[in-house]
């Protein structure tokens, strides 16, 4: 045979294991793990039960902190208000759920909506007119209406 048929096929060989594909490595399966056997349950030896003791009584009082009462904002609120340079009667009324209120007095007439709580303060909103009431310490409340600029506040009371 020629070299350059010998050659040839040579190199028609080499082209065919090069482009020939490899295979994947064998898998090795890993060996199983014993399974855990299970521990069995024992008892906890049984203390004999203490009798009670009548209770004691102290001599200093026990201090529990104080409960924030349910509905602290609930109910109606009068007062006045201050606002473009005059002094108004104005009344909050909180429903007993304390979901809505409203603000009537006769500069804004009644504005209400639901309200949202945030520790001593309510918030509602009314149209362009946002309110909020924070509780002060004497049982009465600060009252703040804005709307478009022009603040209105002043002080009510609990009446009911």
């Amino acid at each position: 045979m020629n070299k350059f048929l010998l050659s040839r096929r040579f190199l028609f060989v080499a082209f065919l294991l090069a482009a020939v594909q490899r295979l994947p490595a064998p898998l090795h399966e890993l060996p199983d793990a014993p399974t855990p056997t299970p521990v069995p349950k024992t008892k906890p030896a049984q203390t004999p039960k203490a009798k009670p003791t009548p209770p004691q009584v102290s001599a200093s009082p026990q201090l529990t902190p104080p409960l924030q009462k349910a509905g602290r904002f609930a109910g109606t609120w009068s007062g006045t208000m201050n606002g473009d340079g005059q002094s108004y009667p104005c009344t909050v009324i909180v429903d007993p759920t304390e979901k809505k209120a409203s603000a009537t007095g006769p500069i804004f007439g009644n504005e209400g909506g639901a309200i949202r709580i945030s520790g001593d303060t309510i918030s509602w909103t009314w149209m362009l007119d946002s309110w909020s009431m924070t509780l002060n310490a004497d049982s009465t409340a600060h009252v703040v209406k804005c709307c478009m600029g022009t603040i209105h506040n002043g002080t009510v009371k609990k009446i009911k």
